[in-house]
C-alpha cells in the first residue's frame, strides 16, 4: 500500500489551520506551518506534494512564500487561500504557476476535489522526473568507449557467421570425399590388409565419420550440402567389410 500524499497547509489563523488540518487528515498526510519562513523551512527539510497557502499573512508575504517554493521545487503544487486578495493578487500568484485558489470561507466538497486534483497532477509529475532520469542515466552510460565496444561486438559476431558460412560450403565437398573413400576402401580393400592396415584402416573410417558429425553440429545448417553429407553413414566395421 502507498504512503498517503502529503499536504502542508499555511496560515497564521488557528481557526482555518485547524479545520483544514481536519477536513484533509482522513486521506492525507497534513503538516502545519504558521508563518512563511516556517512553511518554507519544512519544505526545505521534508517531503511535501500539496501546499495549501494562505496569500495574507504577518511577516514573508504569501506571494514571497510562493516564489522560494516553487525555487525549492517547482513541481510542488501550490493552493492558494485568500479572503481579502486582490484580483492582481491572485493573477500574480497564478503567474508564478499556483495550482489554483479557493476563498474563504471553505466550501468543503470544493476544496477536497482541489486538494485531490493536485495531488494527481503532483504524482504525474514525479513520474514524468522519474522517466526523464532513466533516460538521463541511460544516456550517461552511452559513453564513447561502450559504444565502439558495442561496434566491435557486433563486427566480430559478424566476422565469425561468415567465417562459419565459408567453412561449411569450403568442407563440406572434402569431407564427403574422405567419408566416402574411406567407405569404400573399407568395403573393397579391407580383406587384402593385415590387421594393423585394418586397423589404421578403421581408424581413418572412423576419424572422418567424428569430424564430418561434429562440424555439422556447429556450420549453419541452412547452407545447401549435398545429401551424402547431410546423411552420413556410420562407418562399416571392418569385420562386415571383410565378409562383403
Amino acid at each position: 500500500m502507498s504512503e498517503p500524499s502529503t499536504v502542508l497547509v499555511v496560515d497564521d489563523e488557528i481557526g482555518p489551520r485547524e479545520s483544514l488540518r481536519a477536513i484533509l487528515k482522513p486521506e492525507y498526510q497534513v503538516l502545519v506551518a504558521a508563518e512563511g519562513e516556517q512553511a518554507i523551512h519544512m519544505v526545505e527539510q521534508t517531503p511535501v506534494d500539496v501546499v495549501l497557502l494562505d496569500l495574507r499573512m504577518p511577516g514573508v508575504s504569501g506571494i514571497r512564500v510562493l516564489e522560494r517554493i516553487k525555487a525549492i521545487n517547482p513541481d510542488i503544487e501550490v493552493i492558494l487561500i485568500t479572503g481579502y486578495a486582490s484580483y492582481e493578487t491572485v493573477l500574480q500568484a497564478l503567474r508564478l504557476h499556483a495550482f489554483d485558489y479557493i476563498p474563504k470561507p471553505f466550501n468543503i466538497p470544493q476544496l477536497r476535489d482541489l486538494v485531490r486534483r493536485a495531488v494527481t497532477q503532483r504524482h504525474t509529475s514525479v513520474k514524468r522526473c522519474d522517466l526523464n532520469e532513466a533516460n538521463d542515466a541511460c544516456e550517461r552510460m552511452q559513453d564513447p568507449h561502450l559504444l565502439e565496444l558495442t561496434a566491435e561486438l557486433s563486427i566480430t559476431r559478424k566476422q565469425l557467421e561468415e567465417i562459419r558460412t565459408v567453412l561449411s560450403r569450403n568442407l563440406h565437398g572434402a569431407l564427403r570425399t574422405l567419408e566416402e573413400g574411406a567407405q569404400k576402401l573399407a568395403v573393397h580393400y579391407a580383406s587384402q590388409l593385415d590387421p594393423p592396415g585394418q586397423e589404421a584402416l578403421q581408424q581413418v573410417h572412423m576419424a572422418a565419420f567424428q569430424v564430418a558429425k561434429s562440424l555439422r553440429a556447429v556450420l549453419p545448417q541452412d547452407i545447401p550440402l549435398q545429401s551424402t553429407w547431410q546423411a552420413i553413414p556410420s562407418p562399416t566395421p571392418l569385420s562386415s567389410a571383410c565378409s562383403q
